[in-house]
């Protein structure tokens, strides 16, 4: 999968935004990160959409798969290409969705400070606030 390339047309965009009702995947951010042929970071303010661009660019991959090896597996047998993408994967509402987003961000600031703290390049200071060390 190191070889992968995504170009995405037009096309591909509407039937993802068919698939996604209600987000925009034409601005060239969001499509850079759809088409990245490798592993690549996210990073937008919470609410974002960033929960759903990440699922869909799980679903191009997933729909876009072409294995070169053959044989069974020691769990799953005979499981077609056409099988695999006829599973609804259910989409929680948007408010949840947003709801998730805040709080995963509010989780990462924390995980933040508490990084900043334990390196050493910031100390506690009087009531607790945070003071950049010099």
């Amino acid at each position: 999968m190191n070889n992968l390339t995504i170009d995405l047309s037009n096309i591909d965009i509407a039937e993802l935004s068919a698939r996604f009702p209600g987000c925009d995947f034409s601005d060239a951010a969001r499509r850079q990160f759809l088409e990245c042929p490798s592993s690549c970071d996210l990073q937008a303010a919470p609410g974002s959409g960033k929960t759903t661009l990440l699922v869909a660019r799980l679903d191009i991959l997933i729909r876009r798969w072409v294995t070169t090896k053959a044989g069974n597996s020691g769990t799953i047998t005979n499981i077609s290409q056409p099988s695999l993408l006829g599973i609804e994967v259910p989409v929680p509402p948007l408010s949840l969705q947003k709801e998730f987003a805040v709080r995963a961000g509010e989780i990462r600031t924390l995980q933040i400070a508490q990084d900043t703290i334990r390196s050493g390049r910031c100390r506690i200071g009087v009531f607790g606030a945070a003071v950049h060390a010099s």
